[in-house]
């Protein structure tokens, strides 16, 4: 990549920064909790020693749950880790079976096995969670769960040749939000016990925030990968504009999302305090996250 083109990337990036006020910074989680996850999931039946298993994912997952979700107890990071890592094994290892996706929902309600370790190990872990949440948050995002692989199909089919002459211009939003499992994410920012009432309005601008954060943290590293099928690259296609003109968009819709958010939270002072906190950890993950690349590209860019 040219060192132009990774200068502007990381000039937007700035941008989304400096507009949220969060400053750049790698950080470590706060308290270790790799060892719990395995501990727990292993209380599950689930299996970590198969090379198909969760365990690969679990270091991202531990560090998202550590810093985004810092604010929450620990337990409740335990479980938010063991789903991420689920959910990133499903993504880049079942995918390609979408004729396993597609029945996923099926073989869920009916209580059947899957056949790969990664969808018993989502399976198991979604099932968890009326026993973890409160009724109401658990159900919510229960849905959300089971559309990830809704979405996961979709995606798939997405690389499928010939493309549309006139793509969809709404397409790659909903797509996003079913892969980005946004609305589940979104939920599990207010600890139990912060009234529903308090919350519940900002939900659309928080999922927000968190796709169009992803989003615009992601694309330097999905560049490097040559990859196509990304939010940026489907958006850029569809609205007939650069990639870098659709990550500036993404940067305006994160602070449009951030700013509603934070309007919306301010009757409630622990509510809104729990989203600042989740904001600067979800981005700070993402710094740290060595799969995202974003020190590398802080330093490769030299401005």
């Amino acid at each position: 990549m040219e060192r132009t083109y990774t200068r502007e990337i990381k000039n937007i990036c700035t941008d989304f920064l400096n507009r949220v006020h969060i400053p750049f910074e790698i950080r470590k989680p706060d308290q270790p909790i790799f060892d719990d996850c395995c501990r727990a999931a292993r209380q599950m039946g689930i299996v970590l020693d198969d090379k198909r298993s969760i365990l690969q994912y679990l270091g991202s997952a531990s560090n998202i749950a550590a810093l985004a979700y810092g604010h929450l107890e620990h337990d409740k990071q335990v479980y938010i880790a063991l789903y991420t890592a689920s959910a990133i094994g499903l993504d880049e290892t079942c995918s390609s079976d979408v004729e396993s996706l597609k029945n996923f929902t099926h073989r869920f309600i009916m209580g059947k096995v899957h056949g790969h370790p990664i969808m018993d190990s989502y399976d198991m872990i979604v099932r968890q969670l009326p026993d973890r949440f409160e009724s109401f948050a658990a159900e919510a995002m229960l849905q959300s769960a089971l559309d990830f692989c809704v979405g996961l199909v979709m995606e798939h089919e997405l690389l499928k040749k010939p493309a549309l002459s006139r793509p969809s211009t709404q397409f790659p939003t909903f797509l996003r939000d079913l892969t980005g499992i946004s609305r589940l994410y979104g939920i599990l920012v207010f600890p139990d016990g912060t009234p529903l009432r308090s919350w519940m309005e900002s939900i659309p601008s928080v999922i927000d925030f968190i796709s169009y954060a992803n989003d615009v943290l992601s694309f330097y590293k999905e560049k490097l990968a040559n990859e196509s099928n990304n939010y940026i690259s489907v958006k850029a296609r569809s609205k007939g504009c650069t990639n870098l003109e659709a990550l500036q968009m993404a940067v305006d819709q994160a602070v449009k999302a951030y700013e509603e958010s934070v309007a919306v939270l301010e009757h409630s002072p622990d509510a809104l305090e729990a989203f600042q906190q989740f904001c600067r950890g979800y981005v700070h993950f993402h710094i740290a996250d060595k799969r995202y690349k974003i020190a590398e590209l802080w330093a490769s860019s030299q401005c």
